[in-house]
């Protein structure tokens, strides 16, 4: 029994073998809660960040909750590798207009994810590291945010045209 079985049996309140359905709404359950503690991280780190510069002050909270984001969303990605790697193919194939807009749907709710993560990550470094160089306080201002936001939406545009093109219609 791996830890990711005796964790379910911990927290997920089964002690005996389940089906496959019941282990699907499990993990269902608990990406979920991943999606959330995503969030709520997400909005605390924001909150720490503008914290700091308001106070201009460094604190430990906001580089914390940087690698604590970083981690869940390492953790969920190559969660998701992985079990894309069982079905042995890199191509996503659609054989009708319903899968393949479902696929394309799953695809830009992953690249919304991949972009907060990139914006509050480059946001918290890019602040924290000029801060630290410049020998100042962290500061933020509209150019910063928006430079950001632009840097982002490029490179996730980029990251979405290149999955699409991974998926192959085959109808």
């Amino acid at each position: 029994m791996n830890i990711q079985e005796k964790m379910l049996q911990r927290y997920m309140g089964f002690h005996n073998p389940r089906d496959e359905y019941q282990k699907n709404e499990m993990y269902h359950v608990l990406a979920n809660g991943t999606i959330y503690i995503f969030g709520l991280v997400t909005l605390f780190l924001l909150i720490s960040l503008c914290w700091d510069v308001y106070y201009h002050q460094f604190s430990a909270a906001t580089p914390l909750l940087l690698f604590i984001q970083t981690f869940i969303f390492l953790f969920t990605t190559l969660k998701g590798n992985k079990i894309r790697k069982d079905n042995q193919t890199m191509y996503i194939e659609s054989y009708d207009e319903k899968h393949y807009n479902q696929q394309i749907s799953v695809l830009k709710r992953q690249m919304i994810y991949v972009s907060i993560f990139l914006f509050t990550a480059n946001l918290v470094v890019s602040s924290y590291v000029t801060a630290l160089t410049d020998n100042h306080m962290p500061r933020l201002d509209i150019f910063d945010i928006l430079g950001t936001i632009v840097e982002i939406s490029i490179l996730v545009t980029f990251i979405y045209l290149l999955a699409k093109m991974m998926m192959a219609k085959r109808f």
